[in-house]
């Protein structure tokens, strides 16, 4: 049994959520998990969201909220940092992939971390690091309790220079979205680009400087 110590500090949400039953449900038989994640995607719930019902996208959110769940009680997550790198991984595997994090393999991975990231999530240079170890901890996560035969081949592709090459390509900012390129121009200039109001002030900003009205 994990003892108390070894539990994230983001445990206490699932708890408070009352799903702490349902992820060491999980925990106990993650076979049963990785089996509803294979049918969700035979169904292509995950690989033409736009066709899927209602009932579909929340049953697959449904999985991936026990999926983070029985992470986040898991002792890897002890030195989580943020879930919002795992919750990121979910999503873009899906949108970019038509993938789960249960399938998500090597290279699409590779995409995923060191181009779809970078392009599309407000990122600093400074946040690659932790990015990076928060999502080693979510693959070793992965191989320990799934055995997920491609675990192995994903946490080498996070290994040793990944968090500087995410750095890199934060940086670099040559394939940002159009989105993101706004988000950051107005957040140089001072606005805070996380709340409506931030963006509202930037934009009349901007039509100001170009003598719009």
């Amino acid at each position: 049994m994990e003892s108390v110590v070894s539990l994230s500090r983001f445990a206490i949400l699932v708890k408070k959520l009352g799903r702490e039953e349902r992820c060491r449900a999980v925990l106990a038989d993650p076979g049963a998990l990785r089996a509803a994640f294979a049918r969700a995607e035979a169904r292509s719930v995950v690989t033409v969201p736009a066709a899927t019902t209602e009932a579909g996208r929340a049953a697959l959110a449904e999985l991936e909220q026990d999926l983070a769940g029985a992470f986040l009680l898991s002792p890897e997550a002890a030195a989580l940092d943020s879930m919002s790198s795992y919750e990121q991984l979910f999503e873009l595997a899906r949108t970019g992939f038509g993938r789960t994090a249960l399938s998500l393999e090597p290279a699409q991975l590779a995409e995923l971390v060191f181009e779809a990231l970078p392009r599309k999530v407000m990122l600093e240079a400074e946040d690659a690091a932790p990015v990076v170890a928060d999502l080693r901890l979510f693959y070793a996560f992965l191989e320990r309790v799934f055995a997920l035969p491609q675990a192995r081949a994903c946490l080498e592709v996070l290994g040793e220079g990944a968090a500087e090459r995410l750095a890199e390509a934060i940086g670099s900012g040559e394939h940002f979205t159009r989105e993101k390129a706004i988000l950051l121009e107005g957040t140089k200039a001072g606005f805070d680009m996380y709340t409506p109001e931030g963006i509202q002030a930037y934009v009349a900003f901007m039509k100001a400087q170009a003598g719009l009205h």
